[in-house]
């Protein structure tokens, strides 16, 4: 008997059992109302039934699907998602950031189980997401002895197979966590795990200057913030002479800047924030930095950079002479550094001698502006010459901020911005509409004034009287 007609056999008999057992105590109406009501009720069940029964193929299709696009995942998609991190990475919470990768790390892990290009791919992915596993935990004081474990089998297994490239990447990425431990550990053992792990880098393989660069600046920092100063010298002097030996020009330069740090730190720091408060201590500053180089001159080109940005400040009427002076003692100083980093020292240093021999000279400032109206200039006002560049940001945000500063007084002064680059008439017309009353050169006097004061600092500002005499020079600091 079909399963419908059995329900309504059941229900027609449920029915006539209520009739007659409630007909004799209590009449009709009760049954009628019986009558109308068992219906409504079967009816409610029934619908609530198909929901449920519905619902739940529904969710089973939706689970069948879910399960059939896990497993027809190809490899390919697999090795995509554990090759790029998510857009939203960056932002995340640390211990977010751990779950992705380990996330990540499963992936790559399931495709180094298959055969074909992606499984070794894959264990060049793992080798960069164990590293970066390894350097977050160590950052948030989360236990990361099993991470490194990871990272040293995939090493070994790279050693076997003559991978060197691996290798490679698998000890630089152990030496970036091994210095970040030390941000929040800093016990022997700690150092001695640094040092073990900086000792097994291979100069040969250390070429890539950016990532360099970043170890680098976190060994510096790590430097500059921890009480253990002899400790993170010694860490200092190992790794740049990691660094000095390899074969990429920049890479050998930060390792000589990072040689040169502890002794020539103060100096950095005095570019940010004035180490003197009278005339006399700057002078004494400045004659304590060149016993500094001359003691013994560096062989990496920040200090000379650094020093010469120092003596640019000093491009005034009054300090002219004490400036060329010690732009003397440093030429002479620098005339035994290292030839790789010579020439760019010396253009540094003809540069600074440039600006100094135009102290107290007149400028020739014709030509044209933007607009290609004729300057006519001198006019009996003085001049601020600005210089800035579409392509630095500093230089733009600077001419910005004067322009809508009252700085300058344009009905008093005559404020030319001149742009170093080679900016499109549509830069240059947007420059003009950001700097207001400020005059902004078209770019053959630009070009001219830039090789007349050899412009190698930005932003940068010349300040001539109202006979076109230039009375200073300088970068400024904010």
């Amino acid at each position: 008997m079909p399963r419908r007609s059995r329900k309504s056999n059941f229900i027609q008999e449920f029915l006539a059992k209520f009739q007659r057992r409630f007909h004799r105590k209590t009449g009709f109406a009760l049954t009628s109302l019986l009558k109308a009501a068992v219906p409504l009720v079967f009816v409610a069940v029934a619908i609530g039934w198909t929901i449920l029964y519905t619902s739940a193929r529904e969710a089973d299709k939706i689970a069948g699907r879910a399960g059939v696009t896990s497993k027809q995942q190809t490899r390919e998609e697999l090795f995509l998602a554990m090759s790029n991190l998510p857009r939203s990475f960056s932002p995340k919470l640390p211990v977010e950031k751990i779950g992705t990768l380990k996330s990540m790390i499963e992936m790559g892990k399931e495709l180094t189980g298959t055969e074909g290009r992606f499984s070794e791919q894959a264990k060049d992915r793992l080798v960069t997401l164990y590293g970066m596993l390894c350097q977050l935990q160590e950052l948030e004081g989360i236990g990361s002895q099993t991470t490194y474990l990871k990272l040293a089998e995939l090493r070994q297994q790279a050693l076997k197979t003559g991978n060197h490239r691996r290798v490679a990447e698998a000890d630089y990425l152990r030496a970036v966590a091994a210095v970040s431990r030390l941000s929040r550990h800093t016990e022997e053992a700690d150092f001695q795990f640094a040092t073990d792990a900086i000792s097994n880098l291979d100069s040969k393989n250390l070429v890539n200057a950016p990532a360099i660069n970043r170890l680098c600046n976190r060994v510096i920092n790590l430097h500059k913030n921890c009480h253990s100063q002899a400790e993170t010298a010694a860490l200092l002097s190992l790794l740049s002479g990691k660094l000095i030996d390899s074969s990429a020009i920049e890479v050998c330069n930060l390792g000589l800047d990072l040689k040169d740090h502890v002794r020539f730190a103060q100096y950095y720091a005095a570019v940010r924030a004035k180490p003197y408060s009278t005339r006399e201590s700057k002078l004494q500053f400045f004659r304590d930095m060149l016993d500094d180089i001359e003691g013994s001159p560096p062989q990496s080109p920040k200090p000379y950079r650094t020093v010469l940005v120092l003596i640019d400040r000093l491009l005034n009427k009054s300090e002219g002479f004490f400036a060329g002076t010690l732009t003397k003692r440093i030429r002479k100083a620098a005339s035994d550094v290292r030839p790789h980093i010579k020439p760019s020292v010396d253009t540094a240093i003809t540069n600074i001698e440039t600006r100094l021999a135009t102290l107290g000279e007149t400028v020739d400032l014709s030509g044209l502006s933007q607009k290609g109206k004729p300057l006519q200039l001198p006019n009996g006002k003085p001049t601020m010459l600005l210089f800035c560049k579409t392509g630095n940001a500093e230089s733009m945000k600077y001419i910005a901020s004067t322009a809508k500063s009252d700085i300058y007084n344009p009905w008093a002064t005559n404020v030319l911005v001149a742009c170093i680059s080679d900016p499109s008439v549509e830069q240059l017309k947007t420059l003009a509409t950001n700097v207001g009353t400020f005059t902004v050169l078209d770019q053959k006097a630009s070009s001219r004034l830039e090789k007349t004061f050899a412009i190698d600092l930005l932003p940068y500002v010349v300040s001539l009287d109202e006979d076109a005499k230039v009375i200073r020079l300088n970068a400024p600091t904010h």
